[in-house]
């Protein structure tokens, strides 16, 4: 604010010079105060925020008045129908994408645990090796000894020097000499290190000096993997010859587990499966994990009528495979057995223990007078109660040496006490 001058116009009248100069101190003149940008930005936000809450307003008057504006100026509107659903054609239509959807994500899922498999099988393949039995005249025909003298077994270990190989000892009929062809082609002369005849096994060796730098790179000792835990309907890899073939792949479930088969001295867990089979297959059965859960061998489930793949447990071969691997023999005795349970004990008045139902011709149970309908009781220290008891006592006994065998046998008085000293020996 700033005061204008006091001096008074000429042109004005006396009267009203005389006015001014009495009122003079009140002139001045008030100048409008300088805008601030502050000042500015203040103004334009407020005009902004009331924009804005007139829109608001607006927007919640329309919105409440609508229904009722609808109602007065829209009488006359069509009403909106929307078509039903063919029920019929609905239904067809969604039970087709059902059944597109399912196929493709079977399909997907299909494809995926094929490669999962086919993987799983190509590196367990590199521990399958073919043995083949050479004899005379046939032994250049590959087609010939290919076909019929020929087994697929698997690398269980690596001593430093040699290459060891189970497979069915089926192979060594009639042969005079032996091949093994590895995973990468190339083949060696094999020998046999031990073989079991009793349960139908060997081991075979080949020496790491005469391998190939290619063949040592490729091969691979497979893990024995626990059979117990094989249940009815796992997946199963059967690899080798389970169809008569070399290099075979196959895929399935075990069908079924918890069957036996009888050997002389013991019984050995089946896994039967629903993968086809060939009466000359051999091979070997993994899991998922690549494991080797079982050794092929042809006809084990006893019937001509059924042609599917079936191995022995591998888990019931260990105590085998380690003896043989190590080049000591299996022991053997000759006898093949029955379990005389508690209730076979009460309903029959049969002593309990292993009743002997068969003895093998020239074996050491024959040699020391074990006859059929036997029950032995002990095996030297070791009370016998099952199979497994007298087959595990049997194993630990080295050949060679003398066992006792305390049993029962029937009188005309009742089962009187019996006791065999039993030479063991072994099949070879």
């Amino acid at each position: 604010m700033s005061m204008e001058s006091n001096k008074i116009p000429e042109e004005y009248s006396k009267e009203q010079r005389e006015e001014k100069k009495e009122f003079s101190f009140l002139q001045e003149t008030i100048k409008s105060e300088q805008m601030t940008g502050r000042k500015l930005a203040g103004r334009v936000i407020m005009i902004v925020a009331c924009g804005l809450l007139f829109g608001l307003m607006s927007c919640v008057g329309f919105f409440a008045l609508k229904p009722w504006a609808e109602s007065i100026f829209h009488q006359d509107t069509k009403k909106v129908t929307i078509p039903k659903d063919e029920e019929k054609k609905e239904q067809i239509t969604k039970t087709e994408q059902v059944q597109s959807d399912t196929r493709e994500m079977n399909l997907a899922n299909h494809e995926q645990l094929n490669e999962a498999l086919f993987e799983v099988a190509k590196r367990a393949e590199r521990g399958v090796v073919e043995i083949r039995g050479i004899h005379g005249k046939e032994g250049w025909i590959k087609e010939t000894y290919d076909t019929v003298n020929s087994v697929s077994g698997v690398i269980v270990a690596d001593t430093g020097a040699e290459i060891l190989v189970l497979a069915d000892n089926g192979v060594l009929k009639d042969a005079e000499s032996l091949e093994a062809t590895f995973c990468d082609g190339n083949t060696y002369n094999v020998e046999v290190k031990k073989q079991d005849k009793n349960v139908g096994i060997a081991i075979f060796r080949v020496k790491k000096a005469i391998l190939k730098s290619t063949t040592t790179r490729q091969i691979i000792t497979l893990k024995l993997g626990n059979s117990n835990l094989v249940t009815q309907g796992d997946t199963l890899i059967a690899l080798g010859k389970p169809f008569g073939y070399s290099d075979a792949i196959s895929y399935g479930i075990a069908s079924a587990v918890g069957k036996k088969i009888s050997f002389a001295d013991g019984k050995y867990h089946m896994i039967l499966s629903d993968i086809a089979g060939s009466n000359n297959g051999s091979g070997i059965f993994v899991n998922t994990a690549g494991e080797v859960v079982g050794l092929i061998k042809s006809n084990l489930s006893g019937s001509g009528n059924v042609s599917t793949t079936t191995a022995l447990a591998i888990s019931d071969l260990k105590t085998e495979i380690e003896l043989l691997s190590n080049g000591k023999s299996v022991s053997y005795v000759g006898i093949t057995g029955a379990e005389i349970t508690e209730r076979i004990e009460t309903e029959q008045g049969l002593p309990q223990g292993l009743y002997v139902k068969n003895v093998e011709a020239d074996s050491p149970a024959m040699a020391a007078g074990i006859q059929c309908g036997d029950i032995i009781t002990s095996v030297g220290r070791t009370k016998i109660t099952t199979q497994e008891e007298y087959q595990k006592s049997v194993l630990e006994s080295t050949p060679g040496t003398q066992i006792e065998l305390n049993g029962k046998r029937r009188s005309n008085n009742g089962y009187v006490e019996i006791k065999f000293n039993v030479t063991v020996g072994s099949k070879e």
